[in-house]
């Protein structure tokens, strides 16, 4: 027996065999229609979406009611036209003139919709373009769901590009209804009142990834992840451990793309917990990595310094000391912005002496940089001073000459406050002697100049 408002698709009547027909019709010469009245019974369209059972099934979204134009597609054959189909007017000049008629495959006809659809949209005539487009969508219900869903998501996307919203909602709604008629729950619902296991429908994975797609396609991420995570329990309950992984880095880089990094860090998490269990360290140092990474965006820096001390040691012990530098540099911020200098200053330490005999010159100017800053904040300046002397080198060796000049600079802002005007002097003029041979910010620096030798004078004449 068929449940009351829900109906297996195996078990629904085929379609009338002049479903395709009709909805192609404006667009058909007669021979093409004749064609696709030919084909639809031998190749059996049986997979056609019942609209009017799964529309039934979700509520309505407004008070003002106007009927989807993707849940009301003609079932009659309109009357014949025997007009090509043609070019739009100022259409671009790489499109034909005609289309090809005599197809092969009923696809075919409905690909020739999308490509007139699209040379619409590109001669600027977008209600023209939309219009083929949900005929073209109304001609895959005849298909099958998954190829339907596959365009559905294709022309949302374009719909979602164009800000047509009442198009984007009109595609939205119709997922919803393949969705409901697939037994995989009601877009509607929330997650503990929605049934996504109706048992009386066999479950098509292809159409659930299909579904959950073209969700993306419409930039409807929580619909998208709900499918994802059922797919993600349904191989957990059958053991499938590579199915697990793909769904979790699905999920996780969802997440990533809406900016929720809590949600992405627990997926990842997760691939690290299956990584480690499967003694897979190429992919347990990929998740760390992207852990990393996302804390810090997300200002976590208490669970950065754990990810980024577990990446640290798997490459020592790996012997990949190349790779220390930035890595250290990275955990020193982590252990600054947690007021913790010491530790901080020990990471940017080992950042330079790792960097700086492999000839990593960047890596060893930012981590003296971030000591000599670090020593400065925490009232240090004679500790600064130094490594701002030992980035002077480095600055040399690299033939950094702007960054040459701005430690220069750096030096003489820590000598000024020290009411070290002659060394600050002498700062600054070396600073316009870089600056002159970069022919840039000289003004700067003369004004500077000059501004310290006003405070040394008041300073000699106390």
């Amino acid at each position: 027996s068929i449940s009351v408002g829900r109906m297996s698709l195996s078990e629904r009547s085929p379609p009338q065999p002049a479903k395709l027909a009709a909805i192609l019709q404006p667009s058909m010469p007669s021979s093409l229609t004749m064609f696709a009245l030919r084909i639809a019974r031998p190749i059996g369209l049986g997979l056609l979406c019942t609209c009017a059972i799964a529309a039934a099934e979700l509520p309505a979204r407004s008070q003002d009611y106007r009927p989807n134009p993707l849940e009301v597609c003609p079932v009659e054959p309109l009357p014949l036209s025997a007009e090509p189909l043609a070019t739009p007017a100022r259409a671009p000049a790489q499109v034909p003139a005609q289309w090809t008629l005599e197809r092969s495959q009923p696809e075919n006809v409905l690909n020739d919709l999308d490509r007139l659809a699209t040379a619409e949209l590109a001669a600027g005539n977008p209600e023209a373009a939309f219009s083929t487009w949900f005929r073209e969508l109304c001609g895959w219900q005849a298909i099958g769901p998954v190829a339907e869903v596959n365009a559905l998501g294709r022309v949302g996307d374009i719909a979602w590009q164009e800000n047509r919203e009442r198009e984007v909602q009109d595609i939205v709604d119709r997922l919803g209804s393949i969705q409901v008629a697939a037994g995989l729950g009601s877009i509607e619902l929330v997650p503990e009142e929605d049934d996504l296991d109706d048992v009386s429908i066999a479950p098509d994975p292809q159409l659930e990834t299909a579904l959950a797609e073209a969700y993306q396609q419409l930039r409807e991420p929580q619909l998208a992840l709900r499918l994802y995570e059922k797919q993600l329990a349904d191989a957990r309950d059958r053991g499938d451990a590579n199915a697990e992984v793909l769904l979790l880095r699905t999920v996780a880089d969802l997440h990533l793309a809406w900016f929720d990094y809590t949600q992405a860090a627990l997926a990842y998490e997760q691939l690290l917990l299956l990584a480690q269990a499967r003694g897979d360290n190429f992919s347990l140092i990929d998740y760390l990595r992207a852990l990393a990474d996302i804390y810090e965006r997300n200002s976590q820096p208490k669970n950065g310094i754990r990810t980024r001390s577990q990446l640290i040691d798997t490459y020592r012990d790996r012997a990949q000391l190349d790779l220390l530098p930035p890595l250290l540099l990275e955990l020193g911020n982590d252990y600054r912005d947690l007021d913790r200098p010491n530790d901080a200053s020990n990471a940017y330490s080992e950042a330079f002496e790792l960097a700086w005999p492999r000839q990593q010159y960047a890596a060893a100017s930012d981590a003296l940089n971030a000591l000599a800053d670090l020593y400065a904040k925490n009232d240090r300046p004679d500790s600064a001073l130094q490594i701002y002397a030992e980035l002077i080198k480095v600055k040399q060796q690299s033939l950094d000459f702007y960054g040459l000049m701005q430690t220069y600079e750096r030096m003489a802002e820590l000598h000024r406050r020290r009411e070290d005007y002659i060394n600050a002097l002498n700062a600054y003029e070396r600073g316009l002697r870089v600056a002159r041979t970069l022919q840039f910010n000289e003004a700067h620096f003369v004004e500077q100049i000059e501004c310290v030798t006003q405070e040394l004078e008041a300073q000699s004449a106390s």
